[in-house]
């Protein structure tokens, strides 16, 4: 016997540890959790693996949902847990109402888990049934699915049926009269009751292991045919939009189910895309999104791991297809998941955002989406990470570490695949957070309560950006003029200084925030390549100034002390000729009248 304090999130037990205690709670609470499908809080007076005999193994983790205190007793038969009741006679009637409480919310979780296999069956046919509807709307042949023609509901358990599911509930409804004359009558009614509770929830676990099981194998089967679902009813919607858009309809058909959409077109792991889903809707749930309380930092910080995740399918799927379902452009562009979380009217909004993007025609003003896109074709070199590495130091580095060999880096050096992962896990992922402007309250998907302006007055286009851009260039020309030199032999010039105009990539980050920045001012060493800013998509600062201010930033640190032009004085004739020569090789330059 022994007392212990376990602080709130302690592991008291874990899923196959050995049953050799058991444990009373005196003060505080346990939640006896299954992944993410269970989660049973058993409170003060509860004896934890009563339901278990002797050397079993738990069927889920222990853990403390507050600061509690526990009395520890050694269980190796039934007869130690007899002694560990009769040896705290005064708390009997607390602990047999906790323990056949546990077992009503027990039952209530296998109810649910029953529930929500027959419900997944039902859905899964309504869809199947849906699915042929809109492969004649999109005039197709639909695939054939027998796993779901072939689904069967689940066996109801019997013991949510019987007459030990009526007991225990009239126990759950008599609970207060029982408490007040039946337990304290005597204490082998207390005794009867706790053993009655532990042997019924004995028989409870593997039932509620069979119905999670049940569950996920059924969405694993059926993967398959809820993505090819979920991508036809997408084409079909957007055909009804751009039909509605061709009539000069204002009313067009409203997104729903985007989040399905979307994960089935990235087609990420079933555990990862219920995780999310799970997650995003716990999220949406919250009154308050910028809580700081752990439970919301670990849903953020779920949020945000799998977001990621997510991103990185959908764009390796997207560079093998010329058909994108517009929910998954809104993603790419804005960080859209889902129409609830992100209010209707921002939804309706942000659909037409992007329907009617228009790329920048200089290829200097891009989406985050543009910008890998340019990574894994080639024609752009990954930022540098948050510790000032570049894609080939990083590289050098894993060699020197021993962590892949020179032959692997080589490769990877001009690997598309591995660029854009890189630049995602890095540039994109801490610029993204950077530029929303609130580090603890961050997550990447866009939601109604970030916005905190008009979102037209947002909208932070690569026209519009240009235009804040060109208002910059027009006060300072010499802003984004860099200093490089060129030799022509055949003149006798081994070095001619002169300089060019170097605009930046300006990098639009998927959310709506208030924050700009310059993130690396050149390419590896050579001075005349473009600088990388970043900027929110939805920008609810002033644009102009945040614009002004980064390119500050380059100029300051890039140009300081530079001219745009070169004034060269010629007072030689036959000069005069040279240098036309090499202003017709490197363009622009102002030379001054003979004097």
């Amino acid at each position: 016997m022994g007392k212990m304090d376990i602080k709130k999130g302690q592991i008291l037990h874990q899923r196959y540890d050995q049953v050799n205690t058991v444990e009373i709670i005196l003060k505080g609470g346990i939640a006896i959790k299954g992944g993410e499908d269970i989660s049973i809080p058993a409170g003060q007076g509860t004896i934890l693996g009563a339901c278990y005999q002797p050397g079993e193994q738990y069927y889920h983790d222990y853990v403390a949902s507050e600061d509690s205190i526990i009395v520890t007793y050694d269980y190796s038969s039934e007869d130690d847990l007899i002694a560990v009741m009769m040896s705290t006679p005064s708390i009997l009637p607390i602990m047999a109402s906790s323990n056949m409480g546990l077992l009503n919310r027990a039952l209530a979780v296998l109810a649910g888990l029953y529930e929500q296999g027959c419900a997944l069956c039902a859905d899964l046919k309504a869809d199947y049934s849906e699915y042929r509807e809109v492969c004649a709307g999109l005039m197709i042949q639909p695939e054939r699915y027998d796993e779901i023609d072939a689904l069967v509901l689940p066996e109801a358990p019997a013991i949510l049926s019987g007459w030990q599911a009526d007991l225990c509930r009239s126990y759950r409804e008599k609970d207060e009269l029982l408490r007040k004359v039946y337990y304290p009558a005597d204490v082998n009614f207390c005794v009867g009751t706790i053993m009655n509770a532990a042997q019924l929830a004995h028989s409870v676990q593997p039932r509620m292991e069979l119905a999670i099981n049940f569950i996920r194998e059924t969405k694993a089967n059926a993967a398959d045919f809820i993505r090819e679902y979920h991508m036809q009813k997408a084409k079909l919607d957007e055909a009804k939009r751009q039909e509605k858009l061709g009539a000069g309809s204002g009313k067009l058909p409203a997104i729903v189910d985007a989040l399905n959409t979307i994960l089935a077109f990235a087609g990420i792991d079933t555990e990862v895309a219920e995780a999310f889903r799970r997650d995003i809707r716990a999220f949406m749930k919250e009154p308050d999104k910028s809580e700081k309380s752990d439970d919301m930092r670990r849903i953020r910080r779920n949020i945000t791991q799998n977001f990621y995740a997510i991103y990185e399918a959908a764009f390796f799927k997207s560079q093998t297809m010329t058909d994108i379902p517009v929910e998954v452009k809104m993603f790419f562009l804005f960080g859209f998941v889902d129409e609830e979380l992100a209010g209707r009217e921002n939804t309706a909004a942000l659909y037409k955002y992007a329907v009617l993007w228009e790329d920048d025609p200089s290829g200097t003003v891009l989406s985050a989406y543009d910008w890998l896109c340019m990574i894994y074709r080639g024609e752009a070199q990954p930022s540098k990470n948050e510790l000032d590495t570049d894609w080939s130091e990083y590289l050098r580095e894993q060699v020197r570490t021993s962590a892949m060999t020179q032959e692997a880096a080589d490769a990877l050096l001009v690997d598309g695949t591995a660029m854009v992962r890189f630049e995602l896990s890095n540039m994109i992922a801490a610029a993204n957070k950077m530029t929303y402007g609130n580090i603890f309250s961050f997550i990447p998907a866009f939601y109604e309560e970030a916005v905190v302006r008009p979102i037209e007055e947002c909208f932070a286009s690569p026209k519009r950006v240009h235009e804040a851009l060109d208002k910059v260039r027009a006060v300072d020309y010499s802003c984004f003029y860099r200093q490089t030199f060129k030799s022509y032999p055949e003149l006798k010039i081994n070095r001619f200084d002169y300089h060019v105009e170097v605009l930046p990539y300006i990098i639009l980050m998927p959310n709506f925030g208030r924050r700009g920045s310059m993130w690396q001012e050149i390419e590896g060493r050579r001075r005349t390549t473009p600088a990388h800013m970043v900027l929110s998509v939805f920008h609810s600062e002033n644009l102009n100034d945040t614009i002004l201010r980064c390119a500050g930033s380059s100029a300051g640190r890039c140009a300081s002390g530079f001219r745009a032009c070169i004034t060269v004085t010629l007072r030689i004739r036959p000069l005069r000729r040279i240098m036309a020569i090499i202003c017709s090789s490197i363009g622009r330059i102002m030379i001054s009248p003979m004097m």
